[in-house]
């Protein structure tokens, strides 16, 4: 911080202020106690699919990885999200998902991939078959 120096009247400034912010290294002291203060990051591990996340309908985990957008466990609530969201929910999930390649649903036609689905969520896919050839 500068102090005011008084010379004849006048007021004198004499900005000590580089002094105590540069180092013995000459390296910018704010930059020094940054790195001192830095928190250790852990890196972001992706998980492995369980055995229940990889069975789930239509699902390519490979693909899922290679995007790099969510880990497969947010991209399994993501899917039960959407399956409890109904039919129009469901449906936007699976067009936009198979676009990507995340889904693979072979050469199946709309029921068989109901068919599919409600064989894996069950209770949770609560509407029928007509509804969801509405949105699918």
């Amino acid at each position: 911080m500068s102090k005011p120096v008084f010379l004849n009247s006048k007021v004198v400034y004499h900005d000590n202020s580089r002094e105590y912010h540069i180092d013995a290294r000459g390296k910018d002291l704010a930059s020094v106690m940054r790195a001192l203060e830095a928190e250790d990051v852990a890196p972001v591990v992706q998980d492995e699919p369980s055995k229940e996340e990889s069975r789930l309908p239509f699902f390519v985990p490979e693909k899922l990885a290679a995007l790099g957008t969510y880990s497969i466990s947010e991209f399994v609530t993501m899917y039960h999200d959407a399956v409890k969201g109904g039919a129009p929910k469901l449906a936007k999930f699976i067009k936009h998902y198979k676009e990507l390649e995340v889904f693979d649903t072979g050469d199946l036609n709309k029921k068989e991939t109901y068919e599919e689905l409600k064989a894996y969520f069950g209770a949770e896919l609560d509407f029928g078959y007509p509804n969801f050839a509405v949105y699918y």
